[in-house]
């Protein structure tokens, strides 16, 4: 794929788009997309994690990893777009996983065109906290993509910020949350493990990609994505990738640009797991 075509294909044949359910942990539904490509057969898979709801869902970034060749997924968290359920991080953390779970489950499956010993984890802002944490704990992902994302674990040191957070939370109309306090608490109990330079040791064992945008006010990439690259050098595994657009948090000036960056990074993966295989 000329990666200069990815968002300019006018000729392509249509590809599937599907709305299904993914079970919860708990049993909720929550509610997913999937981007079929052209043709048949299992394709590289990728889970798409959208950020807190009313930023960014990056269907244009599905759109253009399916274009290329990916089966893509993107899921609603418990609690928010209409999926059932209550929002928390830790659900995000629990639904992150199940999802993946999903895709194991029906790999090979028709109508779904899963391949999950090729599955990669991107996600943004938010997203990216739940792809990291996933990544970290699941040996059996190919590699993770971390774009914009927010390390909670600041939240707990830092009071403007926790303030900030806290008044996100409650002021989002697309959600369905636990308790404000309750959900505040989950962060301040969790800091230690959610502390992205505490993940280093464990991600360094697998291709990790972060992207982060220079006038990123909400997530600036030298509080949230900086200490974990710096960390995983020191930890000495697999190479990680950086690259720094000159954007806001949600990228919104530099979508191609982000497309064909994650596309290069992602058929990178893919092509070395195809020659390890043979």
């Amino acid at each position: 794929m000329n990666p200069d075509n990815i968002f300019n294909q006018k000729s392509d044949p249509p590809a599937d788009l599907k709305g299904f359910l993914i079970p919860a942990k708990t049993g909720e539904r929550m509610y997913a997309c999937l981007f079929r490509p052209k043709g048949s057969g299992p394709r590289p898979t990728v889970l798409l994690l959208h950020g807190y709801p009313g930023d960014e869902n990056n269907y244009d970034l599905a759109h253009a990893f399916q274009r290329a060749g990916y089966t893509v997924v993107i899921f609603h968290y418990r609690g928010t777009w209409g999926s059932e359920g209550r929002f928390s991080l830790r659900h995000v953390l629990e639904d992150a996983a199940s999802a993946v779970a999903f895709i194991r489950r029906h790999s090979g499956e028709e109508p779904y065109l899963f391949d999950s010993e090729k599955l990669i984890l991107v996600g943004h802002s938010m997203g990216g906290f739940a792809a990291l944490q996933t990544a970290a704990v699941d040996s059996g992902v190919l590699g993770v993509a971390a774009v914009c994302a927010f390390d909670f674990s600041l939240t707990a040191r830092r009071p403007a910020l926790r303030e900030a957070v806290r008044k996100e939370f409650a002021d989002c109309l697309p959600i369905r949350r636990i308790g404000l306090d309750e959900l505040m608490g989950e962060i301040d109990e969790n800091a230690s493990a959610w502390s992205f330079p505490a993940l280093a040791e464990r991600l360094s064992k697998k291709p990790v990609c972060l992207i982060g945008g220079e006038r990123d006010a909400i997530s600036p990439p030298k509080h949230h994505l900086s200490p974990l690259a710096a960390a995983l050098r020191r930890a000495a595994g697999e190479p990680v990738m950086e690259k720094l657009l000159d954007d806001g948090h949600c990228l919104s000036g530099t979508r191609p640009e982000l497309a064909k960056f994650l596309l290069g990074w992602m058929d990178g993966l893919s092509a070395g797991r195809q020659r390890s295989a043979g």
